[in-house]
């Protein structure tokens, strides 16, 4: 939750921040994913389509935080989720050994 509201404040004045925009940090894409760049040194890692409505993507650090977001059809992106201790795990194919 720290980090939500961290980057809420990255993206608009504290004042702004007060009950929902606390719960979801929201913001033009292209925004999100340069505060996650420039204050956590996150890049994206993978991706994937929720639907007819919206792509899922992670964001990941090499120190092991990492954000998950959603971004609609009209390029509004918001916060699901974050944490640390990211670790990728090697891809099997189904079934082999699973």
């Amino acid at each position: 939750m720290k980090r939500i509201i961290a980057l809420g404040l990255a993206l608009c004045s504290p004042a702004a921040l007060t009950g929902e925009a606390q719960a979801a940090a929201c913001g033009p894409h292209e925004k999100i994913a340069d505060v996650l760049g420039q204050k956590f040194q996150e890049n994206r890692s993978a991706l994937g389509l929720a639907g007819e409505s919206s792509v899922i993507e992670l964001f990941v650090s090499e120190a092991g935080t990492w954000t998950l977001t959603t971004t609609d059809t009209r390029g509004l992106t918001c916060v699901i989720g974050s944490g640390e201790a990211w670790q990728a795990t090697p891809v099997q194919p189904a079934g082999l050994n699973s």
